[in-house]
C-alpha cells in the first residue's frame, strides 16, 4: 500500500494523526481541505467542487508513493482502491466537544462556528452524494478511538500501521 487515509468528524484529531503519522514515517502527507481551498477559487457550484476535489485525490491515491490523505471522509472517497489503508478517528461527544472547546480558545462564538462547519460539511456532502454514512466503519481498515491520550493513540496507530503497511 502506498496512501494511507485518515478520516473522521471535525475536532476527532485526526488532522494532529496525519500530520503527526506522516512526519514519523516520512511519507507526504496532503489535507484535503487544502485542494478544496485551491478548487472553490474556480468552482462555485458546491457538488461539482467536492466531485472535483474526490477526483484529485482520487488521482492522487492512484500514482502516489507514500502518501497520507487527511479528509473528513477521503477513506469512503476511496473505499474501492484496495491499496489504500483507511483509518477513521472516532471520538467520545464529551471529548469531541472539549476539544473543540480548546481549539477554539473557549470562545463560544469560534464554537458556534466549528459546529455550523460541521453541519454544513454534512449538509454539501449530502447534497454531491445523498444520504451515505460516510463515518460507517465498513469502509475502513483501522478504526481508531481518541480517548483524549494523543500519545497512546499515536502508538497504536503506528503499530498497526507498521504491521498492516509499512511490512508488506
Amino acid at each position: 500500500m502506498q496512501t494511507i487515509t485518515i478520516s473522521g468528524d471535525i475536532g476527532t484529531g485526526k488532522t494532529t494523526l496525519a500530520r503527526w503519522l506522516a512526519s514519523y514515517i516520512r511519507w507526504d502527507y496532503i489535507n484535503a481541505a487544502d485542494i478544496y481551498f485551491q478548487l472553490q477559487k474556480s468552482i462555485q457550484v458546491i457538488a461539482t467542487l467536492n466531485r472535483e476535489v474526490d477526483e484529485n485525490i482520487r488521482t492522487m491515491a492512484k500514482t502516489a508513493h507514500h502518501l497520507i490523505i487527511d479528509g473528513h471522509y477521503q477513506g469512503w472517497n476511496l473505499r474501492e482502491m484496495d491499496s489504500v489503508y483507511r483509518i477513521l478517528v472516532v471520538c467520545d461527544p464529551e471529548i469531541l466537544n472539549a476539544r473543540i472547546a480548546i481549539r477554539c480558545g473557549n470562545d463560544s462564538e469560534k464554537i458556534k462556528n466549528e459546529e455550523e462547519r460541521k453541519y454544513k460539511l454534512f449538509a454539501d456532502f449530502k447534497q454531491t452524494y445523498g444520504d451515505i454514512d460516510y463515518l460507517n466503519e465498513s469502509y475502513y481498515s483501522l478504526i481508531v478511538i481518541n480517548d483524549g491520550s494523543e500519545v497512546s493513540m499515536y502508538t497504536e496507530v503506528y503499530k498497526k500501521v507498521e504491521k498492516d503497511v509499512l511490512s508488506k
